[in-house]
């Protein structure tokens, strides 16, 4: 039921009247009786992210293996207005509040394989080990694409050593020489750099917005674990 509130960007009482008049859909879920919106609330509150994830990487046997991966970061508005409604009404604010969403995605099926959420700043680099653990747990894929965000020498070493997969991750200050670069890591991909293969990255850009139509650019939840559960 949560999943396809999500799906279908209801409320929760929005949800239940939605059910309540689909008898087919009723009886696809085995529901005789409808629950109140708040058990859904309570429900979602004591979901573990464990779970979630298992549920999330049980999908792996149902898709094609993924070869080409990509990293990328998008920010989710924690408020309903839009910026120029804002700027309408005379609305003073320094920065928009938003939570920072981090996506591995198939580039070849645009299938998202594993998501990350936080609601505080942070560096992509620190966003981006974990989750490349994580991925080398379930997948196995040949390259995987970053942008400059991710440009850190431990990032290349995961991708090397535990991913076991190539990084075509490009790096800052293209024009400053392999000898004055830092790290083993970047100076042994800098030579082999395939420019034209990273463009390929541009595809993770569509899954962005992409997201956002299908489930929307906001999360309206008060909690900040609802608010984390939602991209799941």
């Amino acid at each position: 039921m949560l999943v396809y509130k999500q799906f279908r960007k209801f409320t929760y009482e929005d949800l239940l009247t939605d059910i309540g008049d689909n008898y087919s859909l009723r009886a696809y879920l085995g529901l005789n009786e409808l629950p109140n919106y708040t058990t859904l609330i309570k429900f979602g509150k004591n979901l573990s992210f464990d779970l979630i994830e298992k549920i999330v990487f049980a999908f792996k046997n149902l898709i094609s293996k993924p070869k080409k991966v990509a990293i990328d970061s998008t920010g989710i508005s924690l408020d309903n207005a839009s910026p120029h409604y804002c700027k309408r009404i005379g609305m003073t604010f320094k920065k928009r509040p938003f939570m920072k969403t981090s996506f591995i995605v198939d580039i070849d099926t645009h299938i998202i394989l594993l998501c990350k959420t936080r609601k505080s700043h942070a560096n992509d680099t620190k966003e981006a080990k974990p989750m490349i653990k994580k991925l080398a747990k379930y997948y196995a894929p040949d390259i995987l694409f970053g942008d400059r965000g991710h440009d850190d020498n431990k990032s290349f070493q995961l991708v090397s050593e535990t991913l076991g997969a190539y990084p075509l991750i490009l790096q800052r200050n293209l024009h400053v020489p392999k000898r004055r670069r830092h790290g083993p890591y970047r100076k042994k991909t800098y030579s082999v750099f395939d420019y034209s293969l990273y463009l390929q990255r541009n595809k993770v850009e569509t899954c962005n917005p992409m997201y956002k139509r299908k489930f929307g650019g906001n999360a309206k939840s008060r909690l900040c674990k609802i608010k984390k559960s939602r991209f799941y």
